[in-house]
C-alpha cells in the first residue's frame, strides 16, 4: 500500500507524466467518472480551480469493506461486486472527515492489460472533477508500472460514462450482447435515460 498526492489546476494538459515516488503534481483540463459508475463534466462555476486527493491503494482483506457503498455505486448486482472486489489494486480516496470518497478497482488480465472493473465517486460530490482526477492518477500509475493497455466495460445506456471515457483518450471495441442479466444478478429491465439496459459496451485504452 503506498499513498501519492494529485494536485489538478485548470490548465490544458491531456494526461499528466507517471507517478514518481510518493508525490506528483497531475495537471489536466476536463471532469469525471462499470455500468452506473459517477461521472461530471467541465467545472461549475463556484468549484475550486484546485483540488487535493490523497490517493491510496487499500490492500486486499477487511479494510476494503468500507468502500462497499462505492462499489455497489458502480454496479448494481450484489453478486457481481462481492465476487471481484477483493481482486486487484483497489484505488481510493476518502474525503476530509475519512469518510470514503472516490474508488478505483483495477484487475490485472490474463494478456497483460488491466481492467477498471469499478469506478465511482460519492454521489454528493458529482460534478467536482473528482472522477476525472482519480482516472488520471490511476492512468499514470498503471503506465509507470509497466501497463501498456487498458480496458472499461459500461452499460449501454450510460450515455454521460461512454463519453467521459471517450474524452479520456478511450476507444469503442466492442459489444457483450445480453451482459446485464438477472442470472449475473442484475434487476430485471432496468433503465436508464429510457434506454433498457442489456450489453456490456467494452472500450480500451493503449498507451
Amino acid at each position: 500500500m503506498y499513498v501519492y498526492q494529485v494536485f489538478v489546476e485548470e490548465v490544458e494538459s491531456r494526461w499528466p507524466a507517471p507517478i514518481q515516488g510518493e508525490a506528483q503534481r497531475v495537471t489536466e483540463k476536463n471532469s469525471c467518472d462499470r455500468r452506473s459508475g459517477s461521472y461530471g463534466y467541465g467545472r461549475p462555476p463556484n468549484r475550486p480551480r484546485e483540488i487535493a486527493l490523497d490517493v491510496r491503494i487499500v490492500p486486499a482483506g477487511p479494510d476494503r469493506d468500507r468502500y462497499l457503498p462505492l462499489l455497489r455505486l458502480a454496479d448494481d448486482s450484489e453478486m457481481q461486486v462481492r465476487g471481484y472486489y477483493q481482486r486487484g489494486d483497489l484505488y481510493a480516496v476518502d474525503d476530509e472527515s475519512g469518510e470514503p470518497l472516490g474508488i478505483i478497482l483495477t484487475v490485472p488480465q490474463s494478456d497483460g492489460s488491466v481492467e477498471l472493473r469499478a469506478v465511482a465517486v460519492d454521489a454528493r460530490r458529482h460534478n467536482q472533477g473528482i472522477g476525472r482526477q482519480m482516472l488520471a492518477a490511476v492512468l499514470a500509475d498503471l503506465r509507470q508500472r509497466g501497463v501498456r493497455r487498458v480496458t472499461v466495460g459500461t452499460g449501454n445506456s450510460s450515455i454521460g460514462v461512454l463519453a467521459f471515457y471517450q474524452k479520456a483518450g478511450f476507444r469503442l471495441e466492442r459489444i457483450e450482447r445480453d451482459f446485464f442479466t438477472p442470472e449475473r444478478g442484475y434487476p430485471d429491465a432496468l433503465t436508464e435515460h429510457g434506454i433498457l439496459l442489456r450489453d456490456m459496451v467494452w472500450l480500451g485504452l493503449e498507451f
